[in-house]
């Protein structure tokens, strides 16, 4: 729910075309053994309910999709924590292929309460089958298969082979500068903090979103 104080907002757009110096980089890679690149990717790519696992976040929508593939392009979140009340559009850049998988979320516009907190905020994640060497590996000989005039169901050895390795690496990558200075010196506990928060709640999202699609 958005306070009453969000009447009275401070509007600001970041400057997409440069990165400011002195951003912050922090970044950590997990796994997901028994869950598939692909549902992985399906948790991150979902803006729409961020709201529903990610702490402080009290609305999410995907604003915008690219008519060719129908991933997002354009996504909003608000975000409640103590004093603050922030509305964020971001810039949303969704690229994939067999092995990996990317999602880049740009804040270009801040809408807040108070003084805008950031100069610069950007997200990305990066899926890689756990086991992309294997799939590689499989999908060689598919195509083998295939060109010696073997007969095949393609979607279906594809999806065997899938389930024959599954599995994720998921990287976190969180950049960021604060407007104030004072917060920004003290961006190392804050950056550590925040990142754990996000990858506790979408590692519970992720395997209960696969868990679901299986019953």
């Amino acid at each position: 729910m958005i306070s009453n104080q969000m009447i009275h907002k401070v509007f600001y757009s970041l400057k997409l075309s440069q990165v400011p110096k002195g951003v912050k980089i922090f970044s950590k890679t997990f796994k997901l053994n028994d869950i598939p690149a692909a549902s992985v990717y399906k948790t991150i790519t979902n803006i729409d309910l961020y709201h529903k696992y990610i702490p402080y976040c009290t609305d999410s929508k995907i604003t915008a999709v690219s008519p060719t593939t129908k991933m997002p392009t354009e996504g909003s979140l608000n975000v409640e924590f103590q004093k603050y009340s922030i509305f964020f559009t971001c810039d949303v850049q969704c690229k994939e292929n067999n092995l990996l998988k990317e999602c880049i979320a740009t804040v270009k516009e801040e809408d807040s309460s108070s003084k805008p907190l950031f100069e610069y905020l950007s997200t990305k994640w990066t899926v890689k089958d756990l086991n992309g060497n294997l799939l590689e590996k499989d999908n060689d000989k598919l195509v083998s298969k295939a060109f010696k005039g073997i007969n095949l169901d393609l979607v279906k050895e594809a999806t065997v082979m899938q389930d024959k390795h599954p599995g994720a690496e998921i990287n976190l990558e969180l950049a960021f500068k604060f407007n104030s200075y004072l917060y920004q010196t003290i961006s190392v506990v804050f950056g550590d903090a925040v990142l754990e928060l996000i990858i506790k709640a979408f590692k519970k999202q992720m395997i209960d979103m696969h868990r679901h699609s299986y019953r």
